[in-house]
Order: structure tokens, then C-alpha cells, then sequence
């Protein structure tokens, strides 16, 4: 320094010596830098004078480390605690540095809106002191001081209450009613053309709140996603890139001026994606796949980064609790999710592929759960349920997605070895990001059955057929194959089902519900995996029901307009014949109409055999047979087990005895199949209900396990499904179902000497 320097840098000057050359022995690098910057804080005039080198020090210091992971640890936290000190008391909140030069203020005020979702409160409120003295145009004093106690833990939700984007109905903007009185707690914070910059900032500053969700911070969290359910799905973006934003690459995140990683931009390309998707632009959506692969989001896959699975986690959370919000938004998360998918599969089958090949090509694959080494490989249900075990656990930190940090991992290629050590880990790191991703997928079918998913839907399905595939051998885990999940979301919707048809989703998608029937067959499977097997033929026959009531209704509509036309034709011909001039051309004008109506009757079922049947009714002809020999393997499987069988979860398929205390098997809780049965019939054809459906019954009435009540119930759904003795059957149908009734008589005649309860006999014959 020189003679001319002032008192405050002169002292400044003493303060930094003093801390660069500390006293105390054994003084950390972080307690140096602390003091540093408290020093700098402690003479603002000097920094005032000189602010743009304290920008590029400022920046620096949020800069990623050299591996590309974002800084992280309490003692980098302690650290940007005194910077934002410092900004807030030397720099005017970094006002201060607004007009420095290439772009540093704007980089500034991005750092600070990042910090305001920063998990502690206090590094947070700090971050909202600093925007407060920016003199924003959405940011006004009195909104700062709003959006610095929904940062409070203690003063959130309190303030959520009165926090107003919109005004309340016959309320001025100032909170005015009839010019004679305000209420402020119904008037709205901020005007309508600052409204989405200021739902940005109050979404950033909730999105912690998000993170947990038990404990003290469940009421929390419920307010937070209340307040934000009442905003529009546009003013939503920040939430959403919370989401997506730790697996966009952060060569895409920082800007190359001045300085190569050193500034970070306001908006990043998915934040810019993002707005353009909730704008409604169509060329949105069909972006997101190309710049999910260009940013290699499949490679971090079995690297070691909790990103993958941390995306799927908060994005099934957000799909939960945000589900209309989020229709916008749709091409992005599912992007993402297809290519972790893929990459996770692909990594799988080539582990599982070596194991083959390193066994000889028989043994060491899936299908026995080990590898070469002994070690248990876990399959897909058995991730499901270690992560659903673990997902209520609040440690978890940000692998649930909102905001989460980057690892310091690098892109590699993943080993493919099944074996033990880092190849090991890298398989069960993909079979649980495989198995986070089907189930996600599910819930996004489920409930938006409405998206477009044709330009997704051959990618799906190369990835989900081989899990598909294996889903009888993992019938018997207590939950249901992740798969099968996927099927009966499907199945559950007329819009969906169309992609399980050959023409709809290809050869492969006919296969699913094949193998979902498999699973309801499977004699291990687990009450679980059987009760989601059935939901899925379930849907189908309420949706195959549902079309046919509508066609009868539609064609009994056209049968009353004819009859209405025949009966107003009628009407016309008696005035014209008691008028006596113009009885022929009344009886012309008679014909005509009946002509008419006819023509239009005609017309209707031309245009509805046009349409053909429905799709559920041709999912379920074309898969009758292997659906009919699943539910008597699963009505075989349940009376097998016995009264006493210890199968787990099956409690409540293990039904107690007859009236009378009686030894054997109840079906008692195969009502489902039983009535699966029965609803079959009519779908089918009254010739298959005598033939198919009768055949897959009577075997299980040879089971001599069976109690009478169950024996019982059999009977009531074979007779239901039975045609009538004065049934109208052509001569094809009649001897078809007098051929299949001799054949049925032969195989019920001993159960007349089994059965003592008089219900059950009464059931016999009815059935005979």
C-alpha cells in the first residue's frame, strides 16, 4: 500500500494478514477462508470499490470441482454461508455487481436463486436476503420478507396460507373489495405480469420441503405440494428441473465466457426444453429423446452414481403427488426414464448372457439365482422389494431427486461381469434402476392414459420383453413382477390396450399378456403376483362388457327411432285417410318413412360392424385358450396347497373346512377366478362356455382334497356358464354342447357319492 491508502483498507489489509498468518497452531484451510471473507465483510466500503474481482472469487468458489461433481460437505456449506454474509452486508446483496461487465451479475443472481433451495434454512434465507436487495420487479421488500419465512421451518406453513398468487374472487389486485376495505391476506402478492418469476422463486424455495416426508416434516411437505397443486403447470418448472436437472450434464450447465467452467448460466438447455414444453409446443416433445441419448444419461447406469436411481425415485414422487401437473411434462421425464431403462436392461442381459456362457450354456443364468462364484444374484422382484423396504426411510439424503448432487463418478462403460467386486455392484446398481424404471413407467401409464405413447411404445417394449419373459419364474416373490405392472396398467384402459395387440404394439406385445397368464398359472405364485395377474383379465372383461352393453344400447336406440318413425307414419296415414283426398299419396308417405328408418337402422349396423368388435373382446379370444389353462392351474394350485399349506403371504387363500369341521382344501378365496369364469362365458360364445370353460372346471372338481363348499362354488360357476336346455343353438353349437354335457355327466356322476351337504348336492344337479 501507500501513503494515499484509507483507514478502511488500510485496516482491511491488517485483518486479511492477520488471518492468512494465524495465530493459532493447526488452523484449518476452511477456518482461514472463513476469517478471509469475514474480513472482507467487516470493511464494505473497500469491497464496493473493487466488486468484480469479488464476482470472479464468488463464482469460483460455486464453480464444479475439476472431476465435474458439484461442490458439497459442511465445511463448503460453512463456507458460502459467509459468502452470502458478505454479499448481503458489503455488496448490497450483490446488487452491487449488476452491471459488471460480461455477464458476471447475471451469474450472481443465478448462484443466489440456486442457493434458495439449499436444504439448512438459515443458508437459504440468507440467499433471499441477498435477491431482496436486488430491487427486483416480482422481488419487492415486503414479497422478500414472504418468501424469507417460507424458509423457516416454524413459519412455512403459516405463511402458505396467506401466500395468494391470484386474487380472491371480487378482490382488487390491492386487496380492495367496495373501495371502504382491504384484506392484504386475500389480495394477491404480486401482479399478474410478475406472477411466474415470483411462483418460480416460492417453488425453489419449497422443493427441501419436498425431500422428507415422515416425521416433523410430513405437514410440511403436504403444504408445500398443496400450495404448488394451485399454480399452473407452467409456473411449475423449476419443481420439474429439480427433478431432471442432476442428470443433465454439466457441460451443459456452464458457460464458456469468459472463463471455461466458471460462470453458470440462468437457464440452462432442459430448463430452455422445459419452458418449451409448457408452452404447448409440439416440437417439445419429440426433442427430449435425442438430447437424453446426446447427453449419454444411459451411461451413468452401473457407474456408481445414485443419479439414475434417484431420478426414478423423485419422479414417481412427483407423479404421485403432481399427476396433472405434470401431462405437460410428460415427453421429458419419460424420455429419461426409456434410455436409463435401456441401458439398464442391456446391461442385465449381457451379465446374464456371460453367465451362461461362462457355465457351458446351461446353468449360471437367471434361472437358478447364482452365479459362477456361489454368490446369490438377486432377481427384479427381490430389488422391488428391497427398495420398496427402504423407500419410507428419511436418510436418504438427495437420492430422492429433488436437487440431488452430483457424484464425482465419471460416464465409463460399466463391467458386464456378474461375479462379486465392482462388476457385482455395477449389475445390482442396474437391476435396481431397471426395476425403479418399469414400475415408474407403470404409474405413468396408469394415470395418463391418455398420452400418446405410439412413438414410445417399440422402445418399451424391447426393453420390458425379456423381463416379461420371466415373469412365471418370479412368480412366487411376494411382489408381483415389476412387468406385470406395466400389463395391467395397460389392460386397465381401452386407449393403452390397444398396444398389447399384434397391430398395436407388434408380435412381441401379444406376448405379454401371454406371459402375464403364465404368471396367474404358475404353481409357486404368490397370492400377490395371482391377484395382479387377475386384475389385468379383469380389465379386459369390464371393458369387453362395457362395449357390449353399449352396442346393445345403441342398437336398441335405432330399433325404438324405427319404431317412433313407424308409429308417426301410421299417425300421418289415419289424419290423411280420414281427410279422404290424399289416402294414396298417405300411404306413399307411410312407406317412405318405414323406407327411411329403416335405411337408417340399416345404416347404424353397417357403421358398427365398420368399427368391428371391441379390442378387449379380441385380447381375449385370442388368448381364451392359454387364459382358461392358466385358471385352472391357479384353481388347481390353491386346492393343492391344502388347509394347513404354509405359503407365503397365503393366509387368506388358506380357507378353514366344511360346516362340520371337515379335512380339505377350500376355494374359498379363488372367488376371483371362479368369477373370471364365469364373465368369460357370454364374451366367448355360448359354444366355448359349454366346451372351454366347462373343460378348464370339471378337472378341478377331481381334486378329492376339495371340501363341499368348495365343490359347491365349482359347481354354481360351471352351471352358470352351461347353456340351457332350451337354449336357441344352431346345429354345430348343439352338438358341441351335447357332446361336451355327456362328457361332463361321466366325470360329476362320483361326486354323488362324496357329497353329504345338501347344498352341494343341490348344486350337482343343477349342474347335470
Amino acid at each position: 500500500g501507500g501513503g494515499d491508502m484509507s483507514t478502511a483498507a488500510a485496516a482491511l489489509s491488517k485483518r486479511m494478514t492477520a488471518a492468512v498468518n494465524p495465530v493459532e497452531a493447526g488452523t484449518e484451510r476452511w477456518a482461514r477462508y472463513g476469517l478471509l471473507l469475514r474480513a472482507v465483510a467487516a470493511s464494505p466500503q473497500a469491497a464496493q470499490r473493487h466488486p468484480a474481482p469479488l464476482a470472479k472469487l464468488f463464482l469460483t468458489f460455486n464453480a464444479p470441482k475439476a472431476d465435474g461433481s458439484l461442490r458439497a460437505g459442511k465445511a463448503w456449506r460453512g463456507g458460502l454461508r459467509e459468502w452470502l454474509k458478505l454479499l448481503k452486508e458489503g455488496l448490497g446483496g450483490g446488487r452491487a455487481l449488476r452491471g459488471v461487465e460480461n455477464g458476471l451479475g447475471d451469474a450472481v443472481r443465478a448462484v443466489l436463486e440456486r442457493c434458495i433451495s439449499a436444504d439448512e434454512p438459515d443458508l437459504a434465507g440468507l440467499a433471499v436476503r441477498c435477491l431482496g436487495q436486488w430491487r427486483l420487479p416480482h422481488l419487492t421488500p415486503e414479497n422478500a420478507e414472504r418468501l424469507e419465512r417460507l424458509t423457516g421451518l416454524d413459519t412455512l406453513k403459516s405463511e402458505l396460507t396467506t401466500l395468494h398468487m391470484a386474487a380472491a374472487p371480487g378482490m382488487r389486485q390491492d386487496g380492495g373489495s367496495d373501495g371502504s376495505m382491504t384484506d392484504t391476506s386475500a389480495a394477491a402478492a404480486t401482479l399478474p405480469e410478475h406472477r411466474a418469476a415470483f411462483a418460480a422463486l416460492v417453488v425453489r424455495c419449497l422443493v427441501p420441503r419436498l425431500k422428507k416426508r415422515s416425521g416433523k416434516y410430513a405437514p410440511l411437505r403436504a403444504a408445500a405440494l398443496a400450495w404448488i397443486g394451485r399454480l399452473d403447470p407452467s409456473e411449475i418448472v423449476p419443481l420439474i428441473h429439480s427433478v431432471i436437472g442432476p442428470l443433465e450434464p454439466l457441460a451443459l450447465v456452464t458457460c464458456p465466457t469468459p472463463s471455461p467452467g466458471l460462470i453458470p448460466v440462468v437457464r440452462t438447455p432442459w430448463m430452455d426444453a422445459l419452458v418449451l414444453s409448457a408452452s404447448g409446443d409440439p416440437s417439445a416433445g419429440a426433442m427430449w429423446l435425442g438430447m437424453a441419448r446426446a447427453a449419454e444419461v444411459g451411461a451413468l447406469v452401473g457407474s456408481g452414481s445414485k443419479r439414475p436411481a434417484g431420478f426414478l425415485r423423485a419422479a414417481g414422487d412427483l407423479l404421485r403427488a403432481m399427476g396433472e401437473h405434470t401431462k405437460v411434462y410428460l415427453d421429458s421425464l419419460l424420455a429419461l426414464a426409456l434410455v436409463l431403462l435401456e441401458a439398464s436392461s442391456d446391461l442385465c442381459e449381457a451379465a446374464a448372457a456371460a453367465r451362461v456362457v461362462a457355465a457351458g450354456g446351461h446353468g449360471g443364468g437367471d434361472g437358478d439365482g447364482m452365479d459362477l462364484d456361489g454368490e446369490h444374484i438377486v432377481n427384479d422382484t427381490e430389488v422391488l422389494e428391497a427398495e420398496e423396504e427402504g423407500d419410507d426411510d428419511d436418510d436418504d439424503g438427495d437420492t430422492k431427486g429433488h436437487g440431488a448432487q452430483r457424484e464425482g463418478k465419471s460416464r465409463g462403460t460399466p463391467l458386464v461381469s456378474g461375479g462379486g467386486g465392482a462388476g457385482g455392484a455395477s449389475i445390482r446398481e442396474a437391476r435396481e434402476v431397471r426395476v425403479l424404471a418399469v414400475r415408474f413407467l407403470g404409474a405413468l401409464f396408469a394415470r395418463h392414459p391418455g398420452f400418446d405413447y405410439s412413438g414410445y411404445w417399440p422402445l418399451v417394449l424391447r426393453a420390458l420383453a425379456p423381463m416379461a419373459a420371466r415373469m412365471a419364474a418370479e412368480a412366487g416373490a411376494a411382489t408381483p413382477p415389476p412387468a406385470l405392472a406395466v400389463v395391467a396398467a395397460l389392460a386397465d384402459d381401452d386407449r393403452l390396450a390397444p398396444l398389447l395387440t399384434t397391430s398395436g404394439g407388434g408380435g412381441a406385445a401379444n406376448g405379454l399378456l401371454s406371459e402375464a397368464w403364465r404368471a396367474l398359472g404358475a404353481p409357486c405364485a404368490s397370492p400377490a403376483t395371482r391377484a395382479a395377474a387377475l386384475a389385468v383379465a379383469e380389465s379386459l372383461i369390464e371393458q369387453a362388457e362395457t362395449a357390449r352393453f353399449e352396442a346393445d344400447r345403441a342398437m336398441n336406440a335405432r330399433e325404438q327411432l324405427a319404431l317412433v318413425a313407424s308409429a308417426e307414419a301410421a299417425e300421418a296415414e289415419e289424419k290423411a285417410a280420414k281427410g279422404g283426398g290424399k289416402k294414396g299419396r298417405s300411404k306413399s308417405s307411410r312407406k317412405d318413412k318405414e323406407a327411411e328408418a329403416m335405411d337408417k337402422q340399416k345404416q347404424g349396423a353397417e357403421e358398427e360392424e365398420a368399427e368391428g368388435e371391441h379390442v378387449s373382446v379380441t385380447l381375449l379370444r385370442d388368448h381364451a385358450p392359454a387364459l382358461l389353462e392358466a385358471l385352472q392351474a391357479a384353481l388347481a394350485a390353491r386346492a393343492a396347497r391344502g388347509r394347513h399349506a404354509q405359503v407365503p403371504g397365503s393366509n387368506a387363500a388358506a380357507a378353514s373346512g366344511g360346516r362340520h369341521g371337515s379335512a380339505g382344501a377350500s376355494v374359498g378365496a379363488a372367488g376371483r377366478e371362479l368369477a373370471v369364469l364365469k364373465r368369460l362365458g357370454p364374451l366367448l360364445g355360448k359354444a366355448a362356455a359349454s366346451g372351454a370353460i366347462a373343460d378348464t372346471l370339471v378337472p378341478v372338481l377331481a381334486i378329492r382334497r376339495l371340501d363341499e363348499s368348495a365343490v359347491s362354488e365349482v359347481l354354481n360357476a360351471l352351471s352358470s356358464v352351461i347353456p340351457p336346455a332350451n337354449a336357441r343353438l344352431d346345429k354345430e353349437e348343439a352338438a358341441a354342447a351335447a357332446a361336451a354335457a355327456n362328457r361332463h355327466r361321466s366325470a360329476l356322476a362320483p361326486l354323488f357319492g362324496r357329497l353329504r351337504q345338501r347344498h352341494a348336492r343341490r348344486a350337482l344337479v343343477a349342474a347335470i
